[in-house]
């Protein structure tokens, strides 16, 4: 499904993304596809409305300085794949994609490797907030109305 078809289907459940529009959320996406795990066909995707909205609602809850580093994070990111592939790290195949994040994981520089860190722990924050990713890490879901009665 393209960016476009599930952009859309955002704005069917009122929910219409401020943040996560047009390249930054391809770009998020594509982070997110190669850094959540694909545990099978019966799987919930990274690259779902669900995700988006989940990353969304999160920063909307930051001050716009936050929104802003964010913005430039996501263009530093997806651009700098051109100085060594030749094009945007959401247009490179799933290999190129793979070894770019390495660089970035790995880099010497500690700005690059913050802000990898910064946008896996978004992704795994806005994908592990779904309930339909619970039983991948074998997570039952909250107790709800369990508190005091078990000693």
């Amino acid at each position: 499904m393209s960016y476009e078809t599930q952009n859309s289907e955002l704005r069917t459940h009122n929910s219409t993304p401020q943040f996560f529009v047009g390249s930054r959320a391809e770009t998020f996406l594509a982070f997110a596809a190669r850094v959540v795990p694909d545990e099978g066909v019966n799987a919930p995707g990274a690259r779902s409305e669900a995700t988006v909205r989940a990353a969304e609602q999160f920063v909307q809850g930051q001050d716009t300085a936050v929104r802003a580093k964010l913005d430039v994070l996501l263009k530093v990111f997806d651009w700098g794949a051109v100085l060594r592939y030749g094009a945007r790290f959401r247009r490179l195949s799933a290999a190129n994609q793979d070894a770019y994040l390495r660089v970035w994981e790995r880099s010497p520089v500690q700005s690059l490797r913050f802000g990898f860190s910064s946008l896996r722990n978004l992704v795994l924050l806005a994908f592990y907030t779904q309930p339909e990713s619970w039983g991948m890490i074998g997570y039952p879901g909250p107790r709800v109305g369990t508190v005091g009665s078990e000693r």
